[in-house]
């Protein structure tokens, strides 16, 4: 309950600060970005049965997988994410 307050005060803030000139705040703001990560936080919370894809844990050792700004994944790299992400809707059915 808590996870979606969070997300309607989050969006709410987003729509109070939001400017056409400038929406930087908006997309950069922490405060007003938090809305979609407590929305997943509480979907996640009301289904028990979705699992973790860890990336992080699968690219630790393989970060030769990710182009030079280490945050994208070369064409190696996404074919691992794919398999991640595959293995970790295969452990829910």
């Amino acid at each position: 309950m808590i996870t979606l307050l969070g997300a309607v005060v989050s969006a709410v803030a987003m729509a109070l600060v939001y400017t056409p000139a400038d929406p930087s705040l908006v997309y950069y703001g922490t405060d007003t970005h938090a809305s979609a990560l407590l929305l997943g936080a509480a979907l996640a919370l009301a289904k028990p049965h979705v699992a973790l894809a860890d990336w992080s844990d699968a690219i630790a050792s393989r970060t030769y997988l990710l182009w030079g700004d280490g945050i994208h994944p070369q064409p190696a790299g996404a074919r691992l994410y794919a398999r991640v992400i595959a293995g970790a809707i295969r452990s829910t059915c």
